[in-house]
Formats: structure tokens, sequence, C-alpha cells
């Protein structure tokens, strides 16, 4: 998509997505009727409208259930309040790669998006933005730091790569250097070669990806932004990133 397609395109962007939140709304839903099924919720709810004895013991834990309940609906309304009245609209497309692949023989994966975020919400640029996050082995701890610019050095082989996202939170990986990248398409069964710069999972650690990742900022130890995620393998535990540079080129030939 060029920038005037999306332009006429006007595609606006929640965050988070209508898909997560609905998810997120039957994932808390489900919760609720679970917990009112509970055996000792219902003995004690009887008990209670029959003004019978309630074994304190059970009393406190229906209280407890009860309360678990009304937190889980007070984050609904919340989250519901955020939807209905436009809060959740980050903004709008303003221009776009659409996914393809970067011209000559050295063929790149492109599928970026630059949007105009509305300024209620505007925040700092933060990697991870909540919470505290540390590589043991490395001994770096990620809270809260500015994503900077990329030093448009490549990593160094084994270098240690982080990312942060929706799907998978905070992983740890290693640099692979450049691969020869096979994406086969799930509709047509066509195979597309490309090259990409890989990041392979640690021995005895998580996943550095899953699908659902792709578009994830990839970063190093000092969180410069290193890439952008495009692939993964999960039989292998290699994911793929599009690196800063080949990004930035290609935004700033476009716009």
């Amino acid at each position: 998509m060029s920038m005037l397609e999306s332009s006429t395109a006007n595609i606006r962007i929640d965050q988070p997505s209508l898909t997560d939140h609905n998810a997120r709304m039957e994932m808390i839903n489900q919760n609720i009727k679970a917990a009112r099924e509970q055996p000792l919720y219902k003995k004690v709810k009887k008990a209670r409208d029959n003004s019978d004895f309630i074994i304190p013991k059970e009393e406190l834990r229906f209280e407890n259930i009860e309360k678990a309940i009304l937190d889980a609906l007070s984050l609904k309304l919340c989250a519901e309040s955020h939807f209905s009245t436009g809060s959740a609209t980050l903004g709008r497309v303003y221009a776009a790669s659409g996914c393809r692949l970067t011209s000559g023989n050295d063929k790149r994966q492109l599928d970026w998006a630059l949007i105009t975020v509305n300024s209620n919400r505007m925040g700092p640029n933060k990697f991870p933005p909540v919470g505290s996050y540390k590589d043991e082995y490395m001994g770096a701890t990620f809270s809260g730091e500015a994503v900077d610019d990329p030093t448009g050095a490549e990593p160094a082989q084994g270098e240690r790569l982080y990312k942060f996202d929706r799907k998978t939170n905070f992983t740890i990986g290693c640099y692979s250097g450049l691969k020869t990248l096979e994406l086969s398409c799930r509709k047509t069964g066509n195979v597309i070669v490309t090259n990409e710069c890989s990041v392979t999972s640690l021995p005895g650690s998580d996943i550095f990806s899953k699908r659902g990742d792709s578009g994830s900022f990839t970063v190093d130890g000092v969180t410069n932004f290193v890439g952008l995620l495009c692939a993964g393998n999960e039989d292998t535990g290699v994911t793929y990133y599009t690196p800063a540079n080949i990004l930035f080129e290609d935004i700033m030939r476009m716009t």
C-alpha cells in the first residue's frame, strides 16, 4: 500500500485490537462462569439465600470467590468502556509497504506501516512498557528503557537479542547471522526464497517467537532497535527479522 492508497483507505488502528478485546472478554466471562459453578460457591450461596448455617471457613472461601468475580466484572466494564468511548483508537495508517520483497538480488521481506497516533494515546517509547525482566546469564535487566535508534552495525554472531510483545511476552535469543528463508504460502503452496537475519532460541529457554509475534520489535542488550520480526519456525526455534536499516531505507523511499 502506498502513502496515497493508505490515505484513501483511512485504516483505523485500535490498541488493543477488537479481536484481542473480544477474546479477553470471552475469557473473563468463562472465568466468572467457572467460579460460579464451583460446588462450594453454589452451596454457600444457597445457604445464604435460605439463611441457613454456614461453616465460617467455607464462607471465607466464598467471599474470596465473590471478590474475584467482582474484580473481573470491574475489569470487564473498564475494558468495554475503553472501546465504547473510542479510547481504544490508537490512530490511523499514514503509509505502509504492503507485504512484499525488496528489489534486487538480496531479497528481504517488507511489511511495515506508519501510524499517525492520536494525541491522547501518546506515551513514552519504552521496552518493555511494564514490569522488570532480567537476562540471568548476561545480568542485563530491562525495566522501561527507551528504545533507541539502530546503530547501523550488524550484531555479532551469538550476541544476545531481546523481544517483547503481546504473544510470548519477553524472550531472549542469540543472533545467528544471515539465513536463507523459504516461505510457503498456506493458501497456494507457493514457495518464496528470501534472505533474512535470524535469531535462535537459547537452550533450555522459552522459544524466541511463536505464531502471532510478527511485527515485534527486536532490540539488543542496550535496547537499540535491531529489526522487525517477520517469520519463524517453532519446530527449529529459529526466528527471522528484517534489519532496521532495510526498513528505514524503504520508508524513506516511500514517504
